[in-house]
């Protein structure tokens, strides 16, 4: 394990927020406009130049994480506070900062959708376990890592809690199982000193195995809360893993396009690139990219956050199982430098390390992040005045809109397309790849 499992447990956390900030300034970006404006993301950049005019509005502040660490921040502080998973208060946390009508969504920084629609059910009183959409997203999975991380020294614990933490924005299969997929990844690379390039495809082996496990698992325990779901769904996890084992010390490019093309037969929109929002894919993408660079944190961080698409998500992903293997001594102490926030993530990241709740050193977390999220906020409209830009609604910037509208039950395609058009103006930020 890392140099000791606290150090490996911290940089799990640590490693989660560092990949969400690193890919926040170049999310929906693809990696060809990344290369043409940066050349290469190797540290928190700032995407102000690539967003010129009207496209200010998705400015984010340099090093600063998004929704992917807040929500895993809010199971983190209820999985101390409440010894354990109490899925009620957990949700509720969650859930909680999404209140307040100052900004658009929340104190939430980029959320979707989907996070903020199941949100406001739990927050009008909806049963933690029917709040979910039927969102095959890559939501549950980014902000999951705590639970592996509190849960380690009971492994038959790992994934029934981690489907349970799904269940709060998730109610599709995929989405449930690729959450439970990320935390056992978590779980086995905190036991392991290294990962040598010759045990790869045999690591990947052993946790498309142990998910198949625990695909029958949620089947069997929250299957009457999901969705309707098929035979494939029931596998779908596992047996991709099944094929990255036998690709992952491929050309990294041909993975690449089969991670692509394979979570196109799950997906309600087509995949072009490995990093979509689709569970299907930028989970399976992010467990690839830490095995392959399993002998640099850095590496699998910088490839993750190149990649494009839903960067600050396979960044948080990416960074958390990089960060279990290598641990908190391993993450470049320049990105914990301009990581903000960095003194209460590391706090919460050793309290949870440890088990041990330092109330006197831990602010509360809607303040803290409504504090953070003002002052991006606020320099954020200062450079649209400069640049002559509003809003439609002077709130905040609108996530990017990198998934289908969820509705109740079925996509709804019209409404998928009205909001397309809707955001059809501020599109020029993924120029075409060259």
């Amino acid at each position: 394990m890392a140099a000791d499992i606290i150090d490996a447990k911290t940089g799990t956390v640590m490693g989660l927020a560092a990949g969400d900030a690193l890919g926040a300034p170049v999310e929906g970006a693809k990696p060809g406009a990344i290369k043409s404006a940066f050349r290469r993301v190797c540290d928190f950049v700032d995407p102000a130049d690539m967003l010129a005019g009207e496209k200010i509005y998705k400015w984010r502040k340099p090093g600063l994480y998004t929704d992917e660490t807040q929500q895993a921040l809010a199971l983190l502080d209820s999985l101390l506070l409440d010894k354990g998973l109490n899925p009620e208060k957990a949700a509720a946390r969650l859930a909680d900062l999404s209140r307040g009508a100052e900004f658009r969504h929340g104190v939430y920084r980029g959320a979707s959708g989907a996070l903020m629609k199941s949100a406001t059910s739990l927050r009008q009183g909806a049963v933690w376990s029917l709040s979910g959409l039927d969102t095959d997203s890559n939501g549950a999975a980014a902000r999951v890592a705590p639970v592996a991380v509190y849960f380690h020294a009971n492994p038959g614990a790992v994934a029934d809690n981690a489907a349970k933490s799904a269940l709060f924005t998730h109610r599709n299969f995929v989405g449930v199982a690729a959450a439970a997929a990320v935390a056992r990844a978590v779980y086995l690379l905190l036991d392991m000193d290294e990962l040598e390039p010759r045990d790869r495809p045999a690591f990947v082996s052993q946790l498309a195995a142990i998910c198949a496990e625990d695909e029958e698992m949620i089947a069997d325990r929250y299957g009457a809360h999901l969705f309707d779901f098929d035979a494939e769904a029931r596998t779908f996890i596992s047996s991709t893993l099944c094929g990255l084992a036998e690709r992952v010390d491929g050309p990294p490019a041909e993975t690449a396009d089969w991670i692509a093309s394979n979570a196109s037969r799950r997906s309600r929109v087509s995949i072009s690139r490995p990093s979509a929002p689709a569970a299907a894919a930028s989970v399976v993408f992010s467990v690839f990219l830490a095995v392959r660079h399993s002998a640099s944190f850095e590496d699998a961080l910088v490839e993750a956050v190149n990649a494009g698409g839903d960067s600050d998500a396979v960044g948080a992903m990416t960074g958390a199982m990089s960060g279990a293997l290598h641990g908190f001594s391993s993450i470049p102490e320049r990105w914990l430098k301009g990581l903000a926030n960095r003194k209460q993530l590391t706090a919460r990241a050793q309290a949870l390390a440890s088990g041990k709740w330092m109330k006197s050193k831990l602010e509360d977390l809607y303040e803290l992040e409504y504090g953070l999220t003002r002052r991006e906020h606020e320099e954020r409209l200062a450079r649209m005045r400069k640049a002559g830009v509003e809003f439609p609604d002077n709130k905040s910037a609108p996530a990017a809109f990198s998934e289908p509208t969820p509705a109740d039950e079925k996509f709804d395609r019209k409404k998928f397309r009205r909001e397309q058009s809707r955001l059809k103006r501020w599109a020029a930020f993924s120029p075409a790849d060259e």
